[in-house]
């Protein structure tokens, strides 16, 4: 399944990772694009191994992407969640 997640804070990223470690596409935005930047780089500012190596993880396979465009998000997903 596609999925948005808007926000990428602490509840987002824990949703994003756990959301993409179930094989499902996941898109997240943020308005932040220094904070995303960070999360492509394959930075993840939270704490716990578990949930930044899912995070990577997920990344690296493809499955998780982070932007700042809504418009994107919004056409390629068949659910939406807001976590802020």
């Amino acid at each position: 399944m596609k999925v948005t997640v808007i926000g990428s804070g602490y509840v987002g990223l824990i949703t994003e990772g756990c959301l993409s470690g179930m094989s499902n596409d996941v898109l997240c935005f943020d308005v932040d694009r220094n904070m995303i930047d960070v999360l492509n780089s394959g930075s993840v500012a939270i704490h716990g191994p578990r949930p930044a190596e899912l995070i990577r993880r997920n990344l690296r396979a493809g499955r998780l992407q982070f932007s700042t465009d809504a418009d994107a998000g919004v056409a390629q997903s068949m659910l939406c969640s807001v976590a802020l």
